[in-house]
């Protein structure tokens, strides 16, 4: 099943240089969930080149969060290929991958009984200065309520504490959002980061996202197009196969099934 349990990992030896972008290469790769006979991934070909936002668009399904997965080492592909910096992903040991990743998924949540800043702390591989952290927060519009705390970031986050507070879903949030910036990495790895924050937050956010991670490699996944609409390349997905590639402007011209979500989308708004 997973990597996490397969005693091969241990055996690899390949270690990522620290810090530098990582370029992704997969190549027709093919994959089934453990148990099941439908392909996840059917043939999935894309690459990120160093330094490259790539952000992935389909429905519920579509193969979006397996590709993921796949790159965190949770699963080895049925067949095809991944390459991290030109090196087989299987080659390279656990440890190097995951320091050279940060990553927020849809349900990332805080360590309560930490405070904020212990929590930038634990998450990280390397000590991240005060300076950092703030400049971080203020990306993703954190800053602004935390240094309203009494604590500011020194505030622990479970209310039972005397000196703990209660923050909203959205606050919550920002500070994760804020905590994958300050971790960084070779990779950044954005999964539904927004769900929790309106429409006009999640698009000051994300300006300030491709400001503070400009020129580093990331890679978004979202169903939200203010996310995803200023990525370098967009991968459309579909029943697990790539239908379509290129930037926003390329993939609406095509009339395809990316400007078919974009319109559905857009009429909400209206």
């Amino acid at each position: 099943a997973t990597l996490l349990f397969d005693k091969s990992y241990e055996e690899r030896d390949h270690n990522l240089e620290n810090g530098s972008d990582m370029s992704i290469e997969f190549e027709s790769v093919y994959f089934k969930y453990p148990g099941r006979i439908d392909f996840a991934l059917d043939n999935v070909t894309f690459s990120l080149a160093a330094g490259q936002k790539l952000a992935f668009v389909g429905e519920n399904g579509s193969g979006k969060s397996t590709i993921v997965k796949l790159l965190l080492g949770e699963y080895r592909v049925t067949s095809g290929s991944i390459k991290v910096n030109g090196v087989d992903i299987n080659q390279i040991s656990l440890r190097s991958l995951y320091d050279n990743i940060s990553i927020l998924v849809q349900n990332s949540t805080l360590f309560e009984a930490l405070s904020i800043e212990e929590n930038f702390q634990f998450c990280s591989p390397q000590k991240i200065t005060a300076l950092e952290i703030e400049s971080a927060a203020a990306k993703t519009g954190a800053h602004e309520f935390i240094e309203k705390l009494e604590h500011k970031y020194g505030q622990r986050l479970l209310s039972i504490f005397d000196d703990g507070t209660q923050l909203s879903g959205g606050q919550v949030q920002r500070i994760c959002l804020a905590r994958s910036l300050a971790r960084g990495g070779g990779l950044l790895i954005l999964d539904e980061p927004t769900s929790s924050i309106d429409a006009e937050g999640e698009d000051k956010i994300f300006t300030g996202i491709f400001d503070f991670y400009a020129g580093k490699s990331m890679i978004i996944v979202s169903h939200k197009f203010s996310a995803i609409r200023s990525a370098d390349v967009i991968v459309v997905m579909n029943n697990g196969k790539v239908v379509d590639a290129g930037n926003h402007n390329m993939l609406i011209k095509r009339d395809g099934v990316y400007k078919r979500l974009f319109d559905i989308q857009a009429r909400g708004y209206k």
